[in-house]
């Protein structure tokens, strides 16, 4: 996609929460125009067949491919409409698959999501390491217990630091990974 000036940006109506559409540092995919030949009528029909196609075994490639195709109609309907998490899980249930969220990342930001998250995992490991150290009470003992498990084994050290920073931020580890929820650490 072509990235376009502040001005041009098509959806520049103010959304319901009261500010107005503007890019976020990052996104050159912000609000793109609707593929050749399309239209909003004819992008909802194809998102419609997109709910039974998610449904199918074996339908990878056309889900990826609907996705692909819809992803301007998804976009405005995010900009505009500023909907909830579940009203966007209850129309696009596609986009809360493991390879679609990395899929979708790109999209908007023409980078690799789990690439780029690991990498930056890496970066502020010491930093979030200290910071867990800090901590006190029964978090900072389940922090100081979840370093002391780390190894030498990159992976399991960033699972460890992963589920240290669901300790920190007062969720539960195991959850993250639960098939209600979008498997975070499994996926790595």
């Amino acid at each position: 996609t072509v990235k376009k000036d502040h001005d041009d940006i098509s959806c520049s109506q103010s959304n319901p929460r009261g500010s107005s559409c503007q890019r976020v540092r990052g996104e050159v995919a912000y609000c793109p125009d609707f593929p050749l030949g399309e239209c909003a009528q004819s992008l909802e029909k194809m998102r419609v067949e997109l709910l039974s196609d998610c449904k199918k075994r074996n339908n990878r490639e056309t889900v990826r491919a609907k996705m692909e195709k819809t992803f301007a109609l998804r976009r405005q309907e995010v900009i505009s409409d500023v909907p909830m998490t579940s009203d966007v899980q209850e129309r696009w249930p596609a986009l809360f698959d493991v390879m679609e969220v990395n899929a979708e990342f790109k999209r908007i930001t023409t980078m690799p999501l789990q690439s780029r998250f690991l990498s930056q995992l890496d970066l502020h490991s010491a930093s979030l390491l200290r910071v867990f150290s800090k901590q006190s009470g029964q978090q900072g003992k389940k922090l100081k217990d979840m370093a002391a498990m780390m190894t030498e084994d990159i992976d399991a050290g960033r699972e460890c630091l992963i589920k240290g920073l669901c300790i920190y931020l007062n969720e539960d580890p195991e959850v993250a990974g639960s098939p209600t929820t979008i498997p975070v650490i499994d996926a790595l």
